[in-house]
């Protein structure tokens, strides 16, 4: 065989890896996040309807607020930030797994359009019955979630606003972005550190959204956690929050691999619009 036959033999080699090897990577890193997105598609007919609307939609991508869509019915846009469905996916479970009987999550699910991940919230159905005054019972599971959760974000002085009564008499929670929790380097005044009392103590400030029953267990229930020296915070007053815990993932969804897929994919985007721009020619005058 021949050196010049060698190198064009070497060379569609090395052509043909450059095409396929790409396209294998592609398959293999993005497997994570299809079954993600494939599970917590939206219902097809609203896939439909997202389809048919996506030119509007892809100018609302920077938008943080949650956006009432006339054009989808019974659903809000939620943004581009996966975590608030992560984070939804894991309260849901908390609330499954300790039977908290009283609460619910807002439904929410993930649509690719181009480069960005569109997360959209269903409607809640508002039952008869009005939100407040939360009897004891919903105060103690509300008031569990928030001190194993690090979850603060009831509305802002309006319960309303964050938490909706649906029509199967359950509190529903709306709001599950990253800063609807304590991040480990937040704190209040006179409440310790990374303490389980954080999200709990926030509670307080709604207190007349409660019966009186409801209230003075709350107030003695935060009393009782800012007691380092009771016997359950005497050496642990440091509290995880569902940020930083993987405990109550959906089990057949690795979402660290889906975190990295969606970085690959980020990247690989940057990268072929780099390779894009590099190309483009400036006319060469007449």
């Amino acid at each position: 065989m021949s050196f010049i036959y060698k190198k064009y033999v070497v060379t569609i080699v090395c052509l043909l890896a450059a095409l396929i090897i790409p396209l294998t990577v592609q398959a293999i890193v993005t497997k994570h996040l299809d079954s993600f997105l494939k599970k917590y598609a939206p219902p097809q007919d609203v896939c439909a309807l997202i389809e048919k609307n996506k030119e509007y939609l892809i100018t609302l991508k920077n938008c943080y607020h949650a956006v009432h869509l006339n054009e989808i019915p019974g659903f809000y846009f939620k943004g581009t930030c996966i975590n608030r469905i992560v984070n939804a996916i894991r309260l849901q479970n908390f609330i499954h797994v300790h039977n908290l009987t009283c609460l619910r999550i807002a439904k929410k699910y993930i649509y690719p359009i181009d480069d960005k991940l569109y997360i959209f919230a269903q409607e809640v159905l508002i039952g008869q019955k009005p939100l407040v005054p939360l009897s004891l019972q919903e105060v103690q599971q509300i008031a569990f979630l928030a001190e194993e959760t690090g979850y603060k974000d009831f509305g802002w002085f309006d319960f309303n606003a964050n938490l909706k009564r649906d029509i199967d008499d359950k509190i529903v929670f709306i709001d599950t972005e990253n800063r609807s929790f304590y991040a480990a380097i937040q704190y209040l005044p006179n409440v310790p550190k990374k303490s389980r009392a954080q999200a709990l103590y926030s509670l307080l400030f709604y207190c007349d959204c409660m019966t009186q029953e409801g209230a003075d267990w709350l107030k003695n229930r935060v009393a009782y956690v800012l007691d380092v020296n009771a016997d359950r915070y005497k050496n642990n007053i440091e509290c995880v929050t569902i940020l930083e815990s993987y405990e109550f993932d959906d089990p057949d969804i690795h979402i660290k691999e889906v975190y990295k897929d969606i970085k690959n994919q980020r990247d690989a985007c940057n990268m072929e619009k780099k390779k894009n721009k590099g190309r483009t020619r400036v006319p060469h005058p007449a």
